[in-house]
């Protein structure tokens, strides 16, 4: 018997089970309004009777609560998965993973879906990932087709199909949705190009190959969408140019590589949050922007930083790149606007890339990004040297590249002179942190390279 213990596992009994009591909630809202809807309104008084308060919709509701929750728990959490345990050969993946996915109903109709379409499309979401698991378990050819080497191929369809759709969306004239939520539409869009994807890959002859070929095609046609996202008025000829090199290089085989798709969709992402914040038509922020373009117009005039100005967020925030760029290009406040809206959609990209140098992985950093990006969407150009200097230290430390280390501490140093509290915590912690580092390694290559690119990185700064 071993002496390390296994880790704690969810039994797959309550998984089906809980997913089938969540995916049950908006029944009780359905059978409420058909009650008041169908029901005679008695004589109560007119307080209740404006408030709707029917003693038919509430027993209605605890009927509902009594028997449809307990019914979906039993169906997902026992029957079906009983039912094709008896039909499906043995293995690892459970089908009461049904139950997880019939509780995307709740989450439907907490994003606006009407229950009664929120409550078949959730059934038929369970539904179809119990078939998935029973093909899974009974057909190699699937398990193949979900083994490491297809994984990011898959992932690289169904993002250009969301890329694609996205790209669609976002045309100023308006689009019509697929489905009522944007982020339903986008994975109706990437469940489309993963069906039109597997039917090319099959009439190209061997399966994998054909994948392969898909996926290269796609790591071709993602910088066409980023163009349609970022400059809508080319959405049409984009849009269409993207879908011909996607078929035509599927088609013959174009060779491709997975940085090209890691390429293609931070192009997407920049494209992003290009579109995001360049707003011409928007107001001016008399605070906000008035603060930046005060000090950028005292250096156009010859005030120097920190002695004839005291700019509180750091020297670039605070007017000192806007000032350059007014130098090299014309003091007007599109330029103005272009450059704040390039800065802030390059943080999108280096934070994408920050997550998957973090986490080792594409497919952890990736969860990363979503994560944040679902907790906290505002991305802001004072972090951008800052997620860059991260970036390179998760990178330096994983890989124990002394490069990347140097290339850490000159955007550390640059970040300061940037945006001084964020230059601050990440040189702060990149010392702290690698001098750990240093202690446990009983070497100070990493934290002498750090400083060492700290400094080259604060030289241009310290002319200015």
């Amino acid at each position: 018997m071993s002496g390390r213990s296994a880790a704690p596992s969810v039994p797959p009994v309550l998984l089906g089970t809980i997913g089938g009591a969540i995916a049950a909630i908006p029944v009780v809202p359905l059978v409420r309004e058909l009650a008041l809807r169908l029901g005679s309104v008695p004589g109560i008084p007119g307080a209740e009777n404006a408030a709707r308060d029917v003693k038919g919709a509430t027993f209605a509701e605890i009927a509902a609560i009594v028997v449809a929750i307990p019914a979906f728990s039993f169906f997902f959490g026992r029957a079906l998965p009983g039912f094709l345990e008896r039909r499906a050969r043995p293995g690892r993946l459970s089908f009461q993973w049904a139950g997880a996915a019939a509780a995307l109903a709740s989450w439907l109709w907490k994003r606006g879906v009407v229950p009664a379409v929120a409550i078949p499309s959730g059934i038929v979401l369970g539904l179809l990932a119990a078939g998935f698991v029973l093909a899974f378990r009974n057909r190699f050819a699937v398990r193949r087709l979900l083994s490491r080497r297809h994984r990011w191929r898959i992932a690289a369809i169904g993002g250009t199909g969301a890329a694609w759709e996205l790209a669609r969306l976002s045309n100023p004239g308006g689009a019509r949705p697929i489905a009522r939520n944007p982020i339903l539409d986008l994975a109706i869009a990437a469940a489309v190009a993963l069906i039109a994807g597997a039917f090319l890959a099959r009439i190209r002859g061997r399966f994998a190959a054909g994948l392969e070929r898909t996926a290269a095609a796609c790591g071709l046609s993602l910088p066409l969408a980023a163009i349609a996202i970022a400059f809508p008025r080319t959405l049409p000829f984009a849009l269409a140019a993207a879908a011909g090199v996607f078929l035509v290089s599927s088609w013959i085989g174009l060779s491709g590589r997975p940085r090209l798709l890691g390429a293609g969709a931070l192009l997407v992402l920049g494209a992003c949050g290009w579109t995001t914040y360049y707003q011409p038509y928007s107001p001016v922020n008399l605070f906000e922007d008035g603060h930046a373009l005060g000090f950028a117009k005292a250096y156009l005039s010859g005030a120097s930083p920190f002695r004839d100005t005291y700019p509180i967020h750091g020297w670039g925030v605070d007017g000192g790149v806007d000032a350059l760029a007014f130098r090299w290009t014309s003091a007007t406040l599109e330029v103005f606007r272009i450059r704040r809206a390039a800065f802030t959609a390059l943080a999108l990209p280096a934070l994408a890339a920050a997550s998957v140098a973090a986490l080792g992985s594409l497919g952890w950093g990736t969860a990363a990004l979503v994560l944040f990006l679902a907790t906290c969407p505002f991305v802001s150009e004072r972090s951008l040297f800052a997620i860059v200097a991260l970036g390179f230290l998760a990178a330096g430390v994983r890989r124990e590249r002394a490069r990347y280390l140097v290339l850490a501490g000159v955007f550390a140093a640059a970040g300061i002179f940037f945006a001084l509290d964020m230059g601050i915590i990440v040189l702060a912690g990149g010392i702290l942190g690698l001098g750990l580092v240093a202690v446990s390694l009983r070497r100070a290559a990493p934290v002498v390279g750090f400083l060492s690119g700290a400094v080259i990185g604060a030289i241009p700064f310290l002319g200015i």
